[in-house]
């Protein structure tokens, strides 16, 4: 079965097989380099909308909650997330809340939830500031016969340790520097280059908040020069995909 992953922008990606679409961490509303609109976005019916963490752009700024309202999908994220759209009556469709150690059959898509420590935060708008943004969760997802990783904030962590050595991830997407983040560049690509060692996928597709100029894979890859990896990096630009 085929798997069509795609880099929408920030940590937004479309993942689709057969009849499920996944949306992760939808975020389209004045985001860097995203053309779709929040209505083009819900008229693909993505069968599961997932949100890793509470932390604006990952939030999506509260396009995930209005994707998953107007396609009356099935809504996941972190409990706290969860309760923090209860209490405020933003959520009219079907739900679920994880944890770090859920392992979650999903309409038929596999979602195994881990803890991961977050770069440090940098201030956030007064209207966000009750958005709970802990736990910071990843996860790895198995769908059409393919293993994933999706990251969304994260330092150098000993849970990649054990992702290593229980899973062999056919695709990670993972957060480089970029605008917004808290961690220095150089900090958040050395993070990066031991934890692409560690996992040895078979591919890799960066994201940060978009860039045309991007400062950020331009050093990555300065700084990688000479080191073996072994892994094919998928050319970062919005819109980039892979068949797996």
């Amino acid at each position: 079965m085929s798997v069509h992953v795609q880099w929408i922008g920030n940590a937004f990606f479309t993942i689709r097989a057969e009849d499920k679409l996944i949306f992760i961490d939808p975020w389209i509303t004045n985001n860097p380099g995203v053309t779709l609109t929040v209505e083009d976005a819900a008229n693909r019916k993505p069968t599961h909308v997932w949100v890793s963490h509470g932390h604006p752009g990952h939030y999506g700024r509260g396009d995930s909650v209005k994707i998953a309202n107007l396609a009356q999908t099935v809504y996941y994220s972190t409990r706290e997330v969860i309760r923090y759209v209860q209490d405020r009556d933003l959520l009219h469709t079907r739900y679920l809340g994880f944890a770090p150690g859920s392992k979650l059959l999903a309409d038929g898509v596999r979602f195994d939830v881990f803890s991961a420590a977050h770069p440090p935060e940098p201030p956030v708008a007064p209207e966000w500031q009750d958005l709970p943004g802990s736990p910071n969760t990843i996860s790895v997802i198995e769908v059409g016969g393919k293993v994933l990783l999706h990251v969304g904030d994260t330092m150098l962590d000993p849970v990649y340790d054990h992702i290593a050595a229980n899973y062999k991830i056919d695709l990670a997407m993972l957060p480089l520097w970029g605008k917004g983040m808290g961690s220095t560049e150089e900090t958040a690509i050395a993070n990066m280059t031991a934890i692409i060692g560690k996992l040895h996928p078979s591919f890799v597709m960066f994201h940060n908040r978009w860039d045309p100029e991007r400062p950020a894979w331009n050093a990555f890859f300065q700084s990688a020069e000479g080191q073996k990896l072994d892994t094919t990096f998928l050319e970062q630009r919005p819109g980039v995909s892979i068949d797996l």
